[in-house]
């Protein structure tokens, strides 16, 4: 939107991104009230802030979220849209959604590239690395002051104690653990 000295760019948003994303920004406000959004997979509302959005270039950009009827300049206006681009896709959200909605249109981008999340508790951090051999390490950090029940899907080997965990275990207050999926044998 703006360069290195503060200076409006003259392209409108995304700028250079726009053929990759098949949209651009029409217009932008900043919100006194929410605004319904209807997507293809959730419903929630716009807080803050909306940019109405225009099909540009080939116009092949779908549509997967609309403004609902609210203020009559956003009604029915492009919120969410997503391009073939490459070997890919790119979204573009013109909403910044409330949590349910985000959550929503977030697990459904995740589930269409193929990558598999962890859940955890707020304060639990997860984190994975993948050795050469494919093995995956999920590093595990209890940022709270208390002691955090940890659950795992699968029986695992935790590396810093040395100890077999069944299908969950107590990690203390500001604990750290590096575990691996046990093989089965």
């Amino acid at each position: 939107m703006k360069d290195e000295y503060n200076a409006l760019l003259p392209l409108r948003q995304p700028g250079g991104l726009a053929e990759m994303a098949g949209v651009e920004v029409e217009d932008y406000y900043a919100l006194q009230e929410p605004v319904p959004v209807k997507g293809n997979w959730f419903e929630g509302e716009s807080h803050l802030w909306t940019e109405r959005l225009a099909l540009v270039g080939k116009k092949n950009a779908r549509i997967i979220a609309r403004y609902k009827e609210s203020n009559g300049w956003l009604d029915d206006q492009i919120a969410i849209s997503v391009n073939s681009y490459g070997k890919g896709l790119v979204y573009y959200a013109g909403a910044y959604l409330d949590e349910s909605a985000q959550q929503a249109f977030l697990a459904r981008c995740l589930k269409t590239a193929r990558i598999s999340t962890i859940s955890s508790a707020p304060g639990i951090e997860v984190g994975t690395r993948v050795k050469p051999d494919g093995e995956i390490v999920y590093i595990v950090i209890n940022h709270t002051n208390t002691e955090m029940t940890i659950q795992l899907p699968w029986p695992a080997y935790d590396h810093l104690t040395g100890q077999e965990i069944k299908t969950g275990y107590q990690l203390p207050a500001y604990g750290v653990s590096v575990v691996t999926q046990m093989k089965e044998s």
